[in-house]
């Protein structure tokens, strides 16, 4: 195959294409001018596009011969490509190409070449008709499987939220039992206490009863005494008469005494 090179219009120099550097307007110069021009005006030598952010980069093309039985060599060497690994890859851009091939096979082509080219057109297409079935189906079961994806995701995010939610859940119970157990450490300190106080009231409902019934004791004891210093007192009185004023004086004095000693029964 001929040398393909690629002319530079500030030298007139022809270079291969690994030599040439393309600014961002899209014109591409040799090495040597590219930095040339770059140390000088930093601008294109066609158009004057400033070089601007992006410096000269390099372009990755592969040239190819194109002629009748370059074209017939490339395909030749696609059925064996296909033959060995039949994949969606390999059949890119394929039909378009058998019908350029099939097109051309006239121009300029030997006998045996077109011969060549249209016998392996023909394997080929038997490869690709089973294969391009393979690949629709392959297709819808893509987009039934995107359309899964895409429910997958939906069910994920949802399950994370329920997880979140069930986590915040799980915090709150923990906090709702930590606030039992201690309502339920005050509730039985509580209880521990009424029973203390149930038990002081017994006991002082016990000594006031005992200090009643002692009261009313002494209360009768005097309400005996004092019926019988009236008793005293009256039949003195009752017994001699010239002694009557004397009596009276002392019978006086002895009921003051009297009423100093009892206490009033409502006290």
């Amino acid at each position: 195959m001929p040398a393909t090179k690629l002319l530079c219009s500030v030298c007139c120099d022809a270079h291969e294409l690994s030599e040439f550097r393309f600014l961002k307007c899209g014109h591409g110069f040799c090495n040597t001018c590219t930095e040339r021009i770059r140390i000088s005006t930093s601008t294109c030598a066609l158009c004057n596009t400033p070089y601007g952010e992006y410096p000269p980069r390099p372009i990755y093309a592969e040239l190819v011969e194109d002629t009748p039985e370059a074209r017939t060599r490339r395909l030749t060497a696609d059925l064996s490509t296909i033959q060995a690994d039949p994949s969606l890859e390999n059949l890119r851009n394929l039909p378009q190409r058998l019908r350029d091939a099939e097109h051309q096979s006239g121009e300029g082509m030997s006998t045996d070449h077109s011969e060549t080219l249209l016998a392996a057109a023909r394997t080929i297409e038997t490869v690709v008709t089973p294969l391009m079935e393979k690949v629709e189906k392959y297709r819808g079961v893509n987009r039934r499987n995107s359309k899964l994806r895409k429910q997958n995701d939906e069910l994920q995010a949802q399950l994370r939220l329920l997880e979140s939610q069930l986590t915040e859940t799980r915090s709150q119970n923990q906090a709702l039992l930590r606030d039992k157990e201690q309502l339920s450490e005050e509730r039985s300190l509580a209880r521990s206490e009424v029973e203390e106080l149930q038990r002081l009231y017994a006991i002082q409902k016990v000594k006031t009863k005992s200090l009643k019934d002692e009261f009313d004791r002494a209360n009768a004891d005097y309400q005996q005494k004092i019926e019988r210093l009236q008793k005293s007192i009256t039949d003195d009185v009752l017994g001699t008469t010239p002694e009557v004023e004397t009596k009276d004086s002392g019978e006086s004095e002895s009921e003051e005494e009297l009423e100093e000693a009892v206490p009033d029964d409502g006290s």
